[in-house]
């Protein structure tokens, strides 16, 4: 951005009165103002190739677990290898969006997750023991994914900056409580023990500093706080796919073999699993929501929650929150919309049970 000239940020309104109704026209409004926030962003990108906090250097921490200090992110977002977006058209980005929902999970059913190309695992013409097969192999990979994500946690396929679908590991629920063990015993240690590999500590001063983070920073927030809700959700997501994977059988035996018939169960089916997917992503501690709720701050400046993420391009691999997604600005402005919602949702449930509590003393 040019020197002397200043950005004016349009705020959306999209932080509701907790103790009001929420209509869907106040959603769709805050929805479309968000979006055109994210893309007038991406666009400023576009043109400059330069991140929104100009002239800012040092090292940062983006929100909850986040264990890469990136130094100098925040002064320019080209020589950390950070590519401008390129935008797309809205159905693009719907397409980039859905493609990447399904590639999360087992169940859509033009993806094969086995295939070395899962893309290429169209639905179409296939006879009912093939259909209603897919649908029990579906199921039964989820409740996998399930005691998988119990322990240390699944895996699911993403498309990477070049394309191609590669693999990522999700944290299971027993895997942060042993990543929280294994903080705590760093922290403790005053840097003494670092399985992490970070450097050693110099000084008394230091190593004060290193215990405080770990126990507190990483320990307590990024894998108790944070990462013991976000590995139940992933466990509430599997058992919700596995279940939706099951009921797809009926209408695969019945309504799938009318004519016409196999093409709407996979349309109403697959939009059902995204629709699965986003719900817990933009619940607190979910993915989508740790996104939206992230920030950064150096010793000069900081950019607050909402806006980093919509600062940040469709592609940045710094941040494993961000790496497996296309972070477009459709995608920017439905789990903005969607994680505030539960925000507002958490509040007026919160105050809720308050009032309950009092009505009983």
């Amino acid at each position: 951005m040019a020197e002397g000239t200043s950005l004016l940020i349009p705020l959306p309104h999209a932080i509701h009165n907790v103790g009001e109704p929420f209509r869907i026209g106040e959603a769709r409004t805050a929805m479309a103002r968000v979006a055109d926030v994210a893309s007038s962003f991406d666009r400023v990108m576009q043109a400059t190739a330069v991140g929104p906090a100009e002239g800012m250097g040092g090292d940062f921490v983006s929100g909850p677990d986040q264990r890469i200090r990136n130094k100098g992110f925040l002064c320019d977002f080209a020589s950390n290898g950070i590519q401008p977006v390129s935008l797309g058209s809205l159905e693009a980005q719907i397409a980039a969006y859905r493609e990447d929902q399904l590639l999360a999970h087992p169940g859509g059913d033009g993806i094969d997750l086995e295939a070395e190309e899962p893309r290429t695992g169209i639905k179409g013409g296939e006879g009912l023991a093939q259909r209603i097969g897919k649908d029990l192999r579906d199921a039964l990979a989820n409740v996998v994914n399930l005691f998988k994500d119990l322990f240390m946690g699944s895996t699911h396929k993403y498309v990477n900056e070049d394309g191609r679908v590669e693999s990522a590991q999700r944290r299971g629920l027993l895997g942060s409580i042993g990543e929280f063990l294994k903080d705590l015993a760093s922290g403790l240690s005053l840097g003494y023990f670092r399985p992490d590999g970070e450097p050693q500590p110099v000084g008394i001063l230091e190593r004060v500093r290193f215990a405080c983070r770990k126990i507190f920073g990483e320990a307590i927030m990024d894998d108790l706080v944070f990462g013991l809700p976000s590995a139940a959700l992933n466990l509430v997501d599997d058992a919700a796919l596995a279940a939706w994977n099951l009921l797809e059988v009926v209408p695969d035996a019945t309504i799938g073999n009318l004519p016409g018939g196999q093409e709407l169960v996979t349309t109403v089916f697959d939009n059902g699993q995204v629709l699965i997917d986003y719900l817990t992503d933009c619940l607190p501690a979910g993915d989508a929501w740790m996104r939206v709720h992230a920030y950064a701050w150096d010793e000069r400046g900081i950019v607050p929650p909402i806006l980093y993420n919509i600062y940040l391009p469709e592609r940045f691999s710094g941040d494993s929150r961000w790496h497996t997604v296309r972070n477009t600005p459709f995608r920017k402005a439905i789990e903005t919309v969607g994680s505030l919602l539960a925000d507002m949702w958490l509040g007026r449930f919160t105050t809720q049970g308050v009032r309950t509590s009092k009505r009983r003393q």
